[in-house]
């Protein structure tokens, strides 16, 4: 069945809607078959369990609680270097702070942690006078800024806009103002292009229909593609991918 469509166009030919319908049913149909290969990635998952290889989740966040009591409030699957499968698990503290935990599925240890300390962002005057002077030092005008801690090192991810249309980004040092790393480094020619890159994936996820894809870099992930893809039931399915080689570092569904 073919829902009608509310079109801008107040008149449309009889054969225009056909193909409206016909194009419609193919997009769900590209979105189901994709949707069954993720589904098909967690029974996986679940199968790995199953075999003892994992340990189960709710095992996991139960032991998790003995020593870091609080609510849950997200859980995401990652792959480390080697692809091992862990979980990035957000916790709520009873005064309400908030931490994340990296866990390795199969052993259940906490691999990394890391808590929310807003209290190291910096104020908007001094936030103003060292975005000013990434300006000078680069000669591109800052159109966003976004704080960050990363191994316990706060930072802010930078975003400039160049006289040739591009953008650059850059990480900044929270207490003194310092680039970290040396700023162009998203244009290196060790990065695998955008497109290699979709071609990389596409064995995985090719039939997913890609929203966007954006070079980012970060102190813990280093230079990676976010890559948000489209599901099932208007669900997205976002990947943060190394740069380089194309493996899947991150993995996240947002409703």
């Amino acid at each position: 069945m073919c829902m009608k469509l509310r079109l801008p166009h107040p008149r449309l030919s009889n054969l225009a809607l056909p193909r409206l319908c016909a194009a419609a049913l193919i997009v769900a149909f590209m979105i189901q078959a994709a949707s069954k290969a993720w589904a098909d990635e967690q029974d996986q998952v679940r199968h790995a369990v199953s075999q003892g290889q994992y340990k189960p989740l709710t095992q996991i966040v139960t032991e998790l609680s003995k020593r870091h009591p609080g609510r849950v409030l997200d859980v995401e699957t990652k792959r480390g270097p080697q692809g091992a499968l862990r979980y990035e698990i957000t916790i709520a503290d009873p005064q309400g702070h908030r931490q994340e935990l990296l866990v390795d599925a199969a052993t259940g240890q906490v691999i990394a942690q890391e808590a929310e300390q807003h209290d190291r962002a910096l104020p908007m005057a001094r936030l103003a006078d060292y975005l000013k002077r990434v300006e000078q030092q680069l000669g591109s005008r800052v159109i966003d800024a976004e704080f960050e801690i990363s191994h316990g090192k706060a930072h802010y991810k930078i975003k400039l806009a160049q006289r040739s249309a591009t953008t650059q980004k850059v990480l900044m040092d929270t207490a003194t103002g310092a680039l970290l790393g040396q700023p162009g480094s998203l244009s290196t020619h060790a990065v695998t292009s955008a497109p290699d890159m979709l071609r990389i994936l596409a064995p995985q996820f090719g039939k997913l229909p890609v929203l966007e894809i954006e070079l980012e870099q970060d102190v813990r992930q280093g230079i990676y593609y976010e890559i948000e893809l489209a599901q099932e039931g208007g669900s997205t399915l976002e990947l943060h991918v190394d740069a380089q080689s194309g493996a899947v570092l991150r993995r996240r569904v947002e409703d």
